[in-house]
């Protein structure tokens, strides 16, 4: 009877982190090439609740590394925010950029459009930096 108990465990295991694998997002499917890519993509992933997937989008040098817990802390009070937001309006139809500029020291201003389900939207402003040969979110 344990050994039926514990094959059923293991199948179990097996099956969810194949369902969670298989509904996992796809980092490979951001686009990081353009501020309007990354920008859209932070956005999405605070609308997703996707923490990780929205420090993975930070630009955090050594000096921000050593404040990563409060920084986690902050995104998920903002993606709480943002998802709550999204909720009353029906959910998320569709996240565009639809503007940018110029911000101080390279860095630029991307203007990103939630559109809900609603019918209406709501624009945020996401800062972007190049870093190497991809925009990051600028802390």
């Amino acid at each position: 009877m344990r050994f039926f108990k514990l094959a059923a465990a293991a199948a179990a295991l097996v099956f969810s982190s194949l369902i969670l694998t298989a509904c996992g997002g796809d980092d490979s499917a951001v686009d990081t090439s353009t501020p309007e890519g990354t920008a859209t993509a932070f956005m999405q992933k605070a609308f997703d609740g996707d923490v990780p997937g929205m420090v993975g989008l930070l630009n955090m040098g050594p000096e921000e590394q050593q404040y990563k817990e409060q920084i986690e802390g902050k995104l998920d009070l903002m993606a709480k925010d943002v998802q709550s937001k999204a909720q009353k309006h029906g959910g998320v139809d569709k996240l565009e950029a639809v503007g940018s500029e110029e911000w101080k020291n390279g860095a630029i201003r991307v203007r990103v459009k939630s559109t809900f389900k609603d019918g209406t939207d709501r624009t945020e402003r996401v800062i972007v930096e190049k870093v190497g040969d991809v925009w990051k979110v600028k802390l």
